[in-house]
């Protein structure tokens, strides 16, 4: 049963896959025309966080939108770059080119070297000194062409270290109170009739507080 179960997940995902990319095919074709890839670079982003991330969530399964998962076109930009990065960073993810990946590590390397000595807390110099002396010396070593199978690796590591559980969308919520409304209710009932308990109490308390001071 679990088998099938399994079987069935996977070809959903691959249905998805499959219809994301087509989708994704017939914008580019109808919205990029003969550009190159830099004026393209504003066209992508806005298909992605314009169209894909707010009305395609059945393409996904409405899970909570991942731009390096639920993807329709390929953006060299999300709205994660422009909340977290400078501008120097933002021009060098696009500029770079091959030398992106190298360009980011050595950026980080630098920004996990100050962090370790000038934060606050103890605690987190020692987080930021852990990532820049374990992460960062793996990322060096894959860069220079001295680890067999670098970006599989590297993709499972920082899937581990940033893979966190997310809270459900309010979307997500909406299906669950729609498909299993008697746990709500429960939850209602206890908290009003825990409310109403609470109230009784506190007025009967008030009253014997007036008998006493008479």
């Amino acid at each position: 049963m679990q088998a099938a179960t399994t079987k069935d997940d996977k070809e959903e995902d691959i249905e998805d896959i499959l219809t994301r990319q087509t989708v994704g095919s017939v914008l580019t074709l109808l919205t990029r025309g003969n550009l190159g890839n830099i004026p393209s670079i504003p066209i992508n982003f806005m298909l992605e966080s314009m169209i894909n991330e707010p009305y395609l969530g059945d393409l996904r399964n409405n899970e909570e939108y991942d731009p390096y998962k639920h993807s329709i076109v390929f953006s060299q930009l999300n709205k994660e770059d422009l909340q977290k990065k400078n501008l120097f960073e933002i021009l060098a993810k696009i500029f770079a080119g091959p030398y992106g990946p190298i360009l980011a590590s050595t950026v980080r390397t630098g920004k996990l070297a100050i962090a370790s000595q000038l934060n606050k807390t103890q605690e987190s110099r020692d987080k930021n000194l852990e990532e820049l002396t374990n992460r960062m010396s793996f990322e060096a070593l894959g860069n220079s062409g001295l680890i067999p199978f670098y970006k599989d690796i590297r993709r499972a590591l920082v899937k581990k270290r940033f893979n966190k559980p997310k809270p459900l969308t309010k979307k997500q919520l909406k299906e669950l109170k729609k498909n299993y409304p008697e746990y709500f209710q429960d939850s209602g009932t206890e908290t009003s009739a825990g409310s109403r308990k609470s109230r009784t109490q506190s007025k009967g308390s008030g009253r014997r507080t007036r008998k006493q001071s008479r």
